[in-house]
């Protein structure tokens, strides 16, 4: 078989030299057709097959494995057929005689053939952000610590927020929106969110969903619509799936070490500007200069921000405390016995009663504790 080197060989003599192609035949052996291909090709073409090579064994049970595949898309995938699966039964039930590398090889061609195809999506400015969590550790007052990043990225300017906190729960979620809406100035007009707990109790047909009471309050506070993508389909929010790679690998890399959270906060934050004056993805302008354009559009900013908390009604106990995630917190003697709201912050916990507030505390993360103050 002719290589590269032989083609340019008969080329040059030709094109070059002058030669006839019968005259380059002569001389270097090669077939006047051969001559013909090299003047047409400037490298071998290489082998191509006209026709899929012949399987005598393995045609007549073509249909049974394509309905088989089909069936095993709504099943586990730890439940689905495997090459070696296919192959047995085949064999054991079907009287199969061919190999197992052939029926391998038949579901690697599928595979490349029935491959889906995902097209790039267009936003317009203010159109869309999307919304996820990620995972990182840090060094926090010398305890490494796992944190949980809430990510939103913008569509059309790929500006992005990221925030840390010690726990992924509702009163999270939502005070990364509030804090997210507070760094961009405004509010997208459209999110978009995976079926993520925070906001979805349970998925529907299509775009029907049964959303958490509190996060339909923070939408009707800002007043933003919702797109929610279909069961595994993270490439329908590719931009905040790069987001929460890109915040893992650069802005926690290395491990950051603080003193506290409000200090990895303040530095993820600083990153998050930092990178105002990037280009954004495939454009001339940079993300600080989108971001403008964005505000145009953004729905404006309430006059007052959604207070982000998880609230619970319960009574205070004998001992003049109240219960929230595991640890108690204390109240005025005065109120024991009484029905109380508590209200779970990010970083208080506060709680009222007959609308006024009777205690505030500083949040624990630890698990049964008692955080108690004297001086009621």
């Amino acid at each position: 078989m002719l290589d590269v080197a032989d083609y340019e060989r008969i080329r040059r003599r030709v094109r070059i030299e002058g030669k006839t192609q019968r005259q380059a035949a002569d001389e270097l052996g090669h077939s006047r057709n051969t001559i013909s291909k090299a003047l047409t090709h400037s490298s071998p073409p290489g082998y191509r097959r006209k026709n899929p090579p012949p399987r005598p064994a393995l045609d007549p049970f073509l249909a049974l494995i394509d309905a088989w595949v089909k069936a095993d898309r709504s099943q586990s995938r730890k439940q689905r057929h495997t090459g070696t699966r296919i192959y047995e039964r085949l064999r054991d039930e079907y009287g199969f005689t061919g190999s197992v590398s052939a029926v391998r090889r038949y579901l690697a061609h599928c595979k490349q053939t029935q491959g889906e195809v995902f097209f790039p999506l267009q936003f317009d400015a203010g159109e869309e952000g999307q919304v996820d969590w990620g995972q990182a550790w840090c060094l926090i007052n010398g305890v490494e610590r796992k944190v949980f990043l809430f990510c939103l990225r913008l569509c059309y300017s790929s500006v992005s927020y990221v925030r840390a906190y010690f726990q992924e729960v509702q009163e999270c979620f939502l005070d990364g929106h509030v804090n997210a809406f507070s760094f961009l100035g405004g509010v997208p007009r459209q999110l978009a969110y995976d079926n993520l707990k925070s906001a979805v109790i349970t998925v529907g047909q299509g775009q029907d969903r049964r959303l958490n009471r509190h996060f339909v309050a923070l939408r009707s506070h800002y007043l933003f619509e919702t797109r929610f993508c279909n069961v595994a389909s993270g490439n329908e929010k590719g931009h905040v799936e790069n987001l929460v790679k890109h915040s893992q690998r650069t802005f926690m890399t290395p491990l950051p070490t603080v003193a506290s959270l409000e200090v990895l906060n303040d530095h993820l934050e600083a990153q998050c500007r930092k990178e105002l004056d990037k280009k954004a993805p495939r454009r001339e302008e940079t993300r600080g200069v989108l971001l403008e354009e964005e505000r145009v559009r953004f729905l404006e900013l309430p006059p007052t921000p959604f207070s982000a908390c998880r609230q619970q009604s319960t009574f205070a106990s004998k001992q003049s405390t109240v219960r929230f995630d595991t640890n108690d917190y204390s109240l005025p003697v005065r109120w024991a016995h009484h029905p109380v709201q508590v209200k779970g912050f990010v970083d208080r916990i506060e709680i009222w009663t007959q609308e006024q507030s009777v205690a505030i505390h500083p949040r624990s993360y630890d698990r049964h504790q008692y955080v108690l103050d004297p001086l009621h």
